[in-house]
């Protein structure tokens, strides 16, 4: 028997540390959690992101390959 449901993604937390005297930020591994992503939304969310940053990608062979590559890492997962 399989059951599917949908349900609220976990809240995105990046933990940080300033480390003395510096004036930047460290990613900390500990207590972070990252986006919680299906598997066949990541390009779409890639290319979304990369829009919204100003990156426009005009060439459609570019994303039927990274689209290919996301399928085939999915296949291999699967395996």
């Amino acid at each position: 028997m399989q059951v599917s449901y949908l349900r609220k993604p976990a809240d995105v937390l990046w933990n940080f540390t300033i480390p003395s005297g510096q004036n930047f930020y460290q990613f900390t591994q500990t207590d972070s959690t990252n986006f919680e992503l299906s598997k066949t939304e990541q390009s779409n969310i890639i290319l979304r992101i990369l829009l919204y940053s100003g990156v426009v990608i005009r060439d459609p062979q570019i994303i039927n390959v990274a689209m290919q590559q996301v399928q085939q890492e999915q296949m291999n997962s699967k395996q």
